[in-house]
């Protein structure tokens, strides 16, 4: 793997900090004592909720990447900056949290500090510190509409014994029905029917949203044919989702 990619990698959470930062959420564990210090500080510096952190010593680029995990999308929006079609990391943000977690991690006791000299023969400075967010809401809305068995949705489709539908198909948080045709497309996505069809997925998404992340102004079903699949996309799901 290239330095590019193992930094592009790093930016996507591991399922082993996903799940601390939901057993934090669930009030299961606590969050890391070396990090508590710094997590309170972020959230009171930046009225957001810092659920977990954890570190890693990226032997690629010789930095040690700091995970913050955030509860919401709208925590972690707060520490970037730009629109809601363009945002970026903010520089002083991340430059200010690196700082301070230096500060207090230079106070811990010398078994922490040894830590540190081990990876950089010194304490670590700013331009050692890599900041990464990431929000247990990105994970949840995904992990509650793959939660729903199959069979539950089977039993959907056939309650409204619409030979026009041919099945749901999930990816992550997303959520496709798919017709048969171009045309039955076309003309379901204009009948009531369609945002019956949506009501009935999203209550029955709900049953599964543990942490009350889904709600119905954010959820949509989007709308493909077989016919489009088959066409462009070699009949493939994994064509169709990459």
């Amino acid at each position: 793997m290239s330095d590019t990619n193992a930094d592009f990698f790093s930016d996507f959470p591991s399922d082993s900090m996903y799940q601390e930062a939901k057993r934090v959420k669930q009030g299961l564990q606590t969050i890391d004592q070396r990090f508590e210090p710094l997590a309170s500080w972020i959230s009171q510096e930046y009225s957001v909720s810092v659920l977990h952190i954890s570190r890693k010593f990226q032997r690629h680029s010789k930095k040690l990447s700091l995970y913050i995990y955030l509860n919401s999308n709208e925590d972690k929006t707060t520490l970037y900056q730009g629109g809601q079609d363009w945002k970026e990391k903010d520089v002083d943000k991340e430059t200010a949290i690196a700082h301070k977690y230096i500060e207090l991690a230079s106070k811990q006791k010398p078994v922490i500090n040894l830590q540190f000299h081990t990876i950089f023969n010194r304490l670590p400075i700013r331009d050692d510190i890599y900041v990464v967010y990431f929000s247990l809401e990105e994970s949840a809305v995904s992990e509650a509409n793959e939660s729903i068995p199959r069979e539950k949705i089977d039993t959907l489709q056939r309650a409204f014994a619409d030979n026009r539908i041919w099945l749901f198909s999930r990816c992550f948080y997303s959520t496709t029905l798919f017709v048969f045709t171009d045309e039955q497309k076309a003309e379901l996505k204009k009948e009531a029917i369609f945002k019956t069809i949506e009501d009935s997925y999203f209550d029955l998404l709900k049953q599964y949203d543990e942490f009350n992340y889904w709600t119905r102004h954010r959820f949509g079903l989007h709308i493909q044919s077989k016919e489009t699949l088959d066409r462009n996309h070699e009949g493939s799901f994994f064509y169709y989702y990459r």
